[in-house]
């Protein structure tokens, strides 16, 4: 069973929690993660690629159908925020 507390990408765990969810199910598909997100079946495979980021309403909908209980809904959501943050380099704009 993937654990998700190992992961520091949601792409990885997403990738990683798909595969095994459809190796158990093969129902678990792209397209049923559309139907249940409301966009098509290949924005799945653009946001696993890196393509495209996950919305507020998108996050919400990968928690809902990927993680167990609510402590990892919160960490899916930091996960995200963190992973899609814009990188401010301190050190570029730091003046003496």
């Amino acid at each position: 069973m993937i654990n998700l507390f190992e992961y520091l990408n949601y792409r990885e765990f997403l990738r990683d929690a798909y595969e095994e969810r459809h190796a158990g199910d093969w129902r678990f598909s792209h397209r049923y993660i559309a139907e249940r997100a409301g966009f098509d079946a290949s924005m799945f495979n653009k946001i696993l690629q890196g393509k495209r980021n996950l919305t507020a309403r998108l996050v919400s909908v990968f928690a809902d159908i990927f993680c167990n209980d609510e402590r990892e809904k919160a960490y899916f959501a930091d996960m995200v925020a963190f992973n899609q943050a814009d990188v401010f380099h301190f050190g570029a704009n730091f003046q003496h």
